[in-house]
């Protein structure tokens, strides 16, 4: 399903959910989850288009401490326009630690 957020961020910001109820992207079976991203890429277009946006910021949250409090799977398309500011990455990563999270995520 597909439709505006009712706080958007940006105007035309979507919304793009399955049909069936997920909690969090790991409840999602691989083959819905191809499909959904599917979608969002043809939304994604489509609202890139139509505001005639600079880009597409697509973003999904899962669990509580990302900021999810709509418990159900959904991915948010935002148009983006050049000269919008998103908040710095300050500093490069200690390499060491990188190796050691990289560790960890294997």
């Amino acid at each position: 399903m597909v439709f505006l957020d009712i706080r958007p961020l940006n105007e035309e910001h979507t919304l793009v959910i399955p049909k069936k109820h997920y909690a969090t992207i790991y409840d999602v079976p691989d083959e819905e989850l191809a499909h959904l991203y599917k979608i969002v890429r043809r939304v994604a277009y489509a609202v890139k288009k139509s505001v005639n946006a600079g880009g597409i910021g697509i973003t999904q949250h899962d669990e509580r401490a990302t900021g999810q409090d709509v418990f159900r799977v959904h991915v948010h398309v935002i148009p983006r326009y050049e000269g919008q500011k998103l908040p710095r990455f300050e500093g490069i990563a200690n390499s060491e630690k990188l190796d050691e999270v990289t560790r960890k995520i294997r």
